[in-house]
């Protein structure tokens, strides 16, 4: 009877590394369902815990596996920051990955972070564009998910972490950004991703096949055995 238990057991994992395989790339081919949460963050090694306050996701602690690709951006700058710089109970937002184990708390990996939020701050959008259009104020830019900004002609744009010269016209179906706006969704900052790459590798640091144990995804199977 053991052995038998076992044998599906191991089943069961191998189809979830499987299943939870598909899923994942299926997510970081579609960019359209990023998942943003806030809340007050406890880092910790190679990770951040985040009491999830918004009305997003998993309420309360979402643990966030970090690789050495996953972005820490300053939320008023967008310069780089290290994990050792967010404090306990530091205000943080993040761009999750959709794919989520089903332990507790859950687990997940982030397509980008960002900290050092002033009180009353408005975070700008990680996006990616679906068009990008002249208008008598500049420009109007809708996301992938139906948003629309407008993009004074004189917006300040800049690129992530290289040196080339970028200019609104560079904002083109498809390419990923980040996009600061007021309260009438008019940008004022934009950084811009490298085309090659969708913002920097965030979207590849997820993987239930070899960062998170398939079975986790069922904890309440380990009680069979």
């Amino acid at each position: 009877m053991k052995k038998s238990r076992f044998t599906i057991f191991t089943a069961l994992c191998y189809a979830m590394l499987t299943l939870g395989g598909s899923i994942v790339s299926f997510a970081q081919m579609d960019f359209t369902e990023p998942v943003r949460i806030a809340g007050p963050a406890s880092p910790e090694d190679g990770r951040l815990v985040i009491d999830n306050q918004s009305n997003v996701s998993s309420a309360g602690d979402i643990v966030i596996n970090l690789s050495e690709d996953t972005p820490i951006l300053d939320s008023v700058n967008g310069f780089p920051m290290e994990l050792k710089d967010i404090k306990k109970g530091d205000m943080v937002y993040a761009y999750l990955s959709p794919a989520m184990t089903m332990s507790l708390p859950p687990q997940t990996s982030a397509y980008m972070i960002l900290a050092g939020v002033p009180e009353d701050f408005k975070v700008p959008d990680y996006l990616k564009i679906d068009s990008f259009t002249p208008s008598d104020k500049g420009y109007i830019l809708k996301t992938v998910d139906g948003t629309s900004f407008t993009v004074p002609s004189d917006c300040a744009i800049t690129p992530y972490l290289t040196r080339q010269l970028v200019r609104l016209e560079d904002l083109a179906k498809g390419r990923v950004c980040l996009l600061w706006s007021d309260d009438t969704n008019t940008a004022y900052k934009i950084v811009l991703f490298n085309e090659n790459d969708d913002s920097s590798s965030t979207t590849k640091s997820f993987s239930t096949g070899s960062s998170v144990p398939a079975c986790l995804l069922f904890p309440a199977f380990l009680k069979l055995f």
